[in-house]
């Protein structure tokens, strides 16, 4: 799988309109694409409709009649998110004034590598932006990644008593 790119992703929408606003306006990015009809494994009236992120890869939002929102299961909201990067701290701080701009709400976490923003389009999808590292930053003695999830799954173990 190592050929394989990200084409897309895909979320339900719950507001269309409220949807294609945050898309356009907050986030600055084109329509292109859009169809509905009646699905064939629903049975009832949908609407998909794409955004373009970059480099080819789109955003998908899938509405049908009826939809709900689901409640929320008990995982931190930022355990699942979108990550974007900006190439500068100015960029990061244009996207911050936009927020704002825009009354979106964002919550900054500071960690080593910088500054994140994290923020919520209207249907609950999270994003996270952030400046692209320029460079890594760990250091020379910092373990492996492989170290690192073989050490996790380990006292993982240890700490079921498996």
């Amino acid at each position: 799988m190592s050929n394989a790119i990200l084409d897309h992703l895909a979320f339900p929408s719950f507001n269309a309109a409220a949807t294609h606003r945050f898309y356009t306006e907050v986030m600055g990015l084109r329509l292109v694409r859009a169809s509905s009809g009646v699905s064939a494994q629903w049975h009832r009236p949908y609407l998909l409709f794409s955004y373009e992120l970059g480099n080819g890869t789109t955003l998908g939002f899938f509405e049908f009649e009826g939809i709900e929102r689901p409640e929320s299961d008990d995982l931190p909201r930022d355990i699942r998110h979108v990550g974007l990067s900006v190439p500068s701290a100015a960029d990061f701080d244009q996207w911050l004034a936009k927020l704002d701009r825009c009354g979106v709400e964002y919550a900054i976490e500071r960690h080593v590598d910088g500054r994140h923003a994290f923020f919520c389009d209207p249907n609950g999808v999270m994003f996270e932006i952030t400046v692209a590292a320029a460079e890594a930053t760990a250091s020379k003695r910092a373990p492996t990644p492989q170290k690192v999830i073989e050490q996790w799954i380990d006292e993982r173990k240890q700490r079921q008593g498996a």
